[in-house]
């Protein structure tokens, strides 16, 4: 298969860009199929990482579930495999997609409840803040 020239490659982009602009019906289609992608990737994630339900509570309604780093390095761990501390969502997903799912440093399911009371009790870094109670 040849190689597809520089140009080429813009032309495709300026085209993208206008038809999306231009073509409601097509935005929304995009938008929709992009909204499934999302969805199908992060439950595959919460899949990985033990299952569509928070490991504290129990909390299995899916729009409140998101990956924890157990040990509270989740800023490192960004940082080292996407290249940005505060990139996480989709970005994070697919990047831990394409290591395999890797358990080193642990994640696990927490609803967002969950995630902001360990934040609240162990402190951003991770570890327990002065006073918290386990």
């Amino acid at each position: 298969m040849p190689a597809v020239s520089a140009a080429a490659i813009k032309h495709r982009r300026e085209h993208g860009r206008e038809r999306y602009a231009n073509d409601p019906a097509f935005s929304e289609r995009k938008r929709k199929y992009l909204r499934e992608y999302d969805q199908t990737l992060r439950r595959a994630a919460f899949d990985a990482y033990g299952g569509v339900v928070c490991v504290r509570c129990g909390n299995t309604e899916f729009d409140q579930l998101q990956l924890d780093h157990v040990n509270g390095d989740g800023a490192e761990h960004r940082r080292l495999i996407v290249g940005a501390p505060r990139q996480g969502g989709i970005a994070f997903y697919r990047k831990l997609r394409a290591l395999g799912w890797p358990h080193d440093p642990p994640l696990q399911v927490l609803c967002h409840v969950c995630n902001r009371n360990k934040e609240d009790i162990e402190g951003k870094s991770g570890r327990r803040a002065e006073g918290g109670q386990p």
